[in-house]
């Protein structure tokens, strides 16, 4: 069974409650601390619009690692403080990647789906130009797709990513003289038209 971030993350909540529950004094206070650091990496982890990042799957990751560690079933405090660092971590790291997402996305009028395409563009290098281009080159794509009917009449992610070629093309190579060979624009087109609609080809890409 693949692991799941939220489902582990609320089974760490309500077993944190629980203890929360039968403790008193001290104990209670640091306990409510741990319930409130683990509910903030969750809100963190869940307002995060781009989980295919390749550092949300490494936060991911290092949740992975302290649940196989099984830390709150542990009596040690060193289990325990290790525990509340990592949480800790992923809580700065997270928040410092949404922060980073979502001024990318002020770029893009609040659109999601272009700000995870110019992010895939930038991680994968599938093109070298700065953002400022890139940004330039996939928002003219985005208003041409506003202005397209044809968008609404495309079936799949095959013909889209084929009526998207002459407009990644045309911003691309024509408007921000980003050279990109046949290869490099339907990657483009793919990407977008997988922000559209389901991708079932099962294909990293079109056939040329």
């Amino acid at each position: 069974m693949a692991f799941d971030e939220f489902q582990w993350l609320d089974s760490q909540i309500a077993l944190l409650e629980e203890k929360t529950a039968s403790a008193t004094g001290h104990k209670q206070v640091h306990l409510t601390k741990m319930v409130d650091l683990v509910r903030s990496v969750r809100t963190q982890m869940d307002g995060n619009f781009d989980k295919a990042d390749s550092k949300y799957q490494k936060i991911i990751g290092v949740l992975k690692s302290l649940a196989e560690k099984d830390c709150l079933s542990q009596t040690a405090a060193v289990a325990i403080v290790s525990y509340i660092e990592t949480m800790q971590k992923v809580q700065a790291y997270v928040k410092d990647l949404n922060r980073k997402n979502h001024q990318l996305n002020a770029w893009y009028q609040e659109d999601d789906r272009y700000t995870r395409v110019h992010k895939r563009i930038k991680e994968n290098k599938i093109v070298n130009s700065h953002s400022k281009k890139i940004y330039l080159a996939v928002s003219g794509i985005k208003n041409d797709l506003e202005h397209m009917v044809l968008v609404n009449d495309l079936e799949n992610v095959y013909d889209m990513t084929e009526a998207l070629n002459p407009l990644v093309i045309n911003r691309f190579m024509k408007q921000q003289q980003i050279i990109i060979d046949v290869s490099t624009t339907q990657q483009i087109a793919k990407l977008i038209a997988r922000e559209y609609m389901p991708d079932t080809s099962n294909s990293p890409l079109p056939m040329a």
